[in-house]
Order: structure tokens, then C-alpha cells, then sequence
């Protein structure tokens, strides 16, 4: 037993003081399936596939050489979950997004005059879905009598920005991003202090070698209480199973459990390691 011990004791002798021996575990939760009721996973939430009903009663009118004026009727019915936009579309491959809110357009968005229009309107519900086109309209715009201007509605996110110039002076610009374009704006006076960017708006304009000419920020430019088109994001990715339900997928996501087991040499102590 002497000569045993003698064996240990010259064994861990040569193991360095404080040397650590650090086991890393880490440990992969990617796509596992919850084991308990209370995990994260849920039922798909019935997905709205009933498009709304065509908007009704769709009315132009020429206000002048550079501007129609459309009106129609909502959707009476209760079909899907009732619209959310409209989107005015021209036969001139024109296309404009408007909030719900409103069943009434004035379309000056590069109209020329002595051109012949045709007009409908669809509604988007809030699951994307387009309802049919309404009845179509068509009318001609008349040559212009002298320096006309048409007033339109634009609707659409806005970006402000600031440019800082090297004498140290700076100006804030404004772009409206609407469905289709870029429009950098140009108020008339000075411009409202409380816009933001990505804030969804409703701006009265005209629209002048592709700058958005406003009069009145305070009363031609309105904010909405949401996007007019959106999408929605989530930080947590999900994959479909084979029973149609979502798991949450926790890919990337790691657990480390570090072990420290210290052997040192305590010849003070006397103490001696034994193996069975």
C-alpha cells in the first residue's frame, strides 16, 4: 500500500499547480421539438383568404388639363375582413395606394393633357388580399388653356433627412416613398417641425418636374394612423412540422456549461489522491 501511494504521490507531483481543466459543452437547440404544453408551440392563426368586395359607383371628372377627380362607393358587404387600402389604377400604367379612410381621389400624378383615361379601383383587405376591379371610367383631358396646375393626393412613408454643408450650415429635405416613386417634397412655407421619418402620410400637392410642390405643411399634409401597406416581421423564425402547426426555431441559440476541476500538489496538507 506504501509503494502505491508512493506511486500517486510522485504521479500528481508532476501536475502544475492550478492547472484547469475546462470542459465546454454546448449544447444545439436548433429546430427541437418543445416537450411540454407550456413550449412554444402554437396553431397557425386562420389566414383571412376571402378578398373584399369591389368598391361601387366609380365617378371621374376632368378638374383641368393636369388633374381628375375620382369618387366612389366602399364596399357595403362584411365578405373577408373589410378593406384596408384602395389602389387607383390608370390605363396609362398610373398607379396609386390610399389609405381606407377616404373613397375620394384627385389624381394629378403626371397626367397629360389631351389624353384619354381610364380609371378603376380594387380594395386591399388587411391580409393582402385584392378584391376585383370596380366598374371603369374614362375620361379626356382637355389642352391646356394657359399655365395650368393640377392638385393631387399623394400618399405614402416619409424619409427626413439632414444635409450639413461646410460653412456649417444645414437643411432638412423631405421625400414622400409612395408605392411606386421617390418624390422629393418642397413646402411652399416653412415645413412642419414634428415629422419623422417612416411617419405614413396623406399630402395634398402638385407635383412640378418631379418635386412635390406643397402649400401648407400644417394643413395639406396629414399624418395616418398606419401604413398604408406594410409587412409584418418577427424575430422569431418558424418552420412548418408535419402536422401543420408552428415551431419556434431557436437555430443559433447555445447553452455552455464549463466545468473547473483544479488539481494541485498540497504538500502541506499531506493529502494524497486515490483511484479505485
Amino acid at each position: 500500500m506504501k509503494a502505491r501511494s508512493s506511486l500517486w504521490s510522485r504521479a500528481y507531483s508532476r501536475v502544475l499547480f492550478g492547472f484547469v481543466i475546462t470542459f465546454v459543452v454546448n449544447v444545439s437547440l436548433r429546430a427541437q421539438a418543445p416537450e411540454s404544453p407550456s413550449a412554444a408551440v402554437r396553431k397557425p392563426r386562420a389566414r383571412d383568404l376571402n378578398p373584399p368586395s369591389a368598391p361601387r359607383g366609380l365617378v371621374a371628372e376632368v378638374a383641368n388639363c393636369h388633374q381628375v377627380e375620382l369618387r366612389w362607393i366602399a364596399p357595403a358587404d362584411g365578405t373577408g375582413s373589410g378593406p384596408k387600402a384602395y389602389v387607383v389604377r390608370r390605363s396609362d400604367g398610373g398607379e396609386s395606394t390610399l389609405s381606407a379612410g377616404r373613397t375620394t381621389f384627385s389624381d394629378a400624378n403626371r397626367v397629360s393633357p389631351s389624353t384619354g383615361l381610364t380609371y378603376t379601383v380594387s380594395a386591399v383587405d388587411a391580409g393582402g388580399n385584392l378584391s376585383a376591379a370596380s366598374n371603369a371610367v374614362t375620361v379626356t383631358t382637355p389642352p391646356c388653356a394657359g399655365d395650368e396646375q393640377g392638385v393631387g393626393d399623394f400618399e405614402g412613408n416619409l424619409e427626413v433627412s439632414i444635409e450639413d454643408y461646410p460653412d456649417g450650415k444645414s437643411r432638412t429635405l423631405h421625400v414622400l416613398q409612395t408605392n411606386k416613386e421617390r418624390l422629393p417634397i418642397q413646402f411652399a412655407g416653412e415645413a412642419p417641425g414634428h415629422l419623422s421619418t417612416g411617419a405614413p402620410v396623406h399630402i395634398k400637392g402638385r407635383l412640378l418636374d418631379g418635386i412635390l410642390v406643397v402649400n401648407s405643411g400644417d394643413t395639406d399634409l396629414e399624418t395616418l394612423a398606419m401604413a398604408v401597406s406594410s409587412s409584418t416581421s418577427t424575430t422569431t423564425s418558424t418552420s412548418i412540422t408535419n402536422n401543420g402547426q408552428f415551431a419556434v426555431n431557436t437555430f443559433g441559440e447555445q447553452k455552455t456549461l464549463v466545468m473547473l476541476v483544479n488539481f494541485q500538489n498540497d504538500a502541506a496538507s499531506n493529502h494524497l489522491w486515490h483511484c479505485e
